[in-house]
């Protein structure tokens, strides 16, 4: 895995809360096991609040791509 994995598995699981990465190997279970134990520790470094704020600061900048108008209460 590379060195982006743990940041795409912490960004697409931010959702689950600060949880151990077995939690995270349950929901992803077609990913590596080695792999998901990659992110041990990870939540230390950014707490899954500010993985999930980027996810969608992230949506918001595709949806205007696309130019689509997205509020606050649409992405919450």
């Amino acid at each position: 895995m590379t060195d982006r994995g743990p940041a795409y598995l912490a960004f697409r699981s931010a959702a689950t809360g600060a949880v151990p990465w077995q939690v995270t190997l349950a929901a992803f279970y077609n990913f590596s096991p080695r792999a998901v134990r990659a992110m041990a520790g990870l939540w230390h470094a950014a707490p899954p609040e500010r993985w999930q704020a980027a996810r969608f600061l992230a949506a918001g900048r595709a949806m205007r791509r696309v130019n689509v108008q997205l509020t606050h209460d649409h992405l919450a």
